[in-house]
């Protein structure tokens, strides 16, 4: 391999590609992703758009909100000068140890615990807090390009994970923002399991009005909508 030219790499390089070695070949035994909880919902993920109509439970809501991104353990850290404070582990990876995405929900219809309207959740206690009241669904329309009545078709509520692009500069430079859209990712991927787990319909979509959603949702100005979840109870 050493005495070959630019050429000739590239020629090989095709050729183990186009010649992929099959997993079964590496383990002793069958591959069987199903076995595991986790293989059993990567497989059962589906995006599914279509829905009932019905509210989605609060219950149903609040933990989909804490398994995309919300708190799930605690320790304690320390200072250069000695002094400890509380750090809380997430479900998604953090770089730097800096909290850069943010998790928002538009309810768009009253359910049993809940009015209509634009929630946030501190991950740092678990709790959601109101963030804009003045619920427009026009406006919701119109920043999710929706073409047809999303109320007459069953979808309730939208989850919108943004990020502040600006929060790791500091530490990491250019590849900051880089970190943030991943880490968002990792949260849209929990999200989307954890819909499937709980028997819930839902599919992301990265076409939106970015400026719209953060008017609505009234958004620092170092933070941007990355993707959203449109969810709802699945149809019979």
């Amino acid at each position: 391999m050493s005495g070959l030219v630019e050429e000739d790499r590239g020629i090989e390089a095709v050729r183990r590609v186009a010649c992929p070695l099959p997993l079964s070949t590496l383990v002793e035994g069958p591959i069987a992703p199903k076995e595991s909880c986790l293989g059993k919902l990567l497989c059962s993920r589906r995006s599914v758009r279509s829905f009932s109509g019905a509210p989605i439970p609060c219950e149903a809501l609040l933990r989909l909100l804490v398994d995309s991104a919300g708190g799930v353990q605690s320790y304690l850290a320390e200072t250069p000068n000695g002094a400890s404070y509380e750090v809380l582990y997430r479900t998604i990876p953090q770089g730097g140890a800096i909290a850069s995405v943010h998790l928002h929900l538009v309810l768009m219809q009253d359910n049993r615990s809940l009015t209509a309207g634009c929630y946030t959740l501190c991950p740092y206690q678990n709790t959601l807090h109101a963030r804009n009241m003045r619920y427009d669904y026009d406006q919701l329309k119109k920043a999710m390009w929706w073409k047809d009545d999303a109320v007459n078709a069953g979808q309730t509520a939208v989850l919108i994970i943004s990020a502040d692009m600006e929060s790791k500069a500091y530490k990491y430079g250019e590849k900051g923002y880089w970190l943030s859209v991943i880490e968002a990712g990792c949260a849209l991927q929990n999200a989307l399991l954890s819909i499937c787990d709980q028997g819930l319909a839902g599919y992301a979509v990265a076409g939106f009005d970015p400026d719209l959603i953060a008017s609505l949702l009234s958004l620092e100005k170092n933070e941007q909508p990355i993707v959203a979840v449109v969810m709802g109870m699945p149809a019979l």
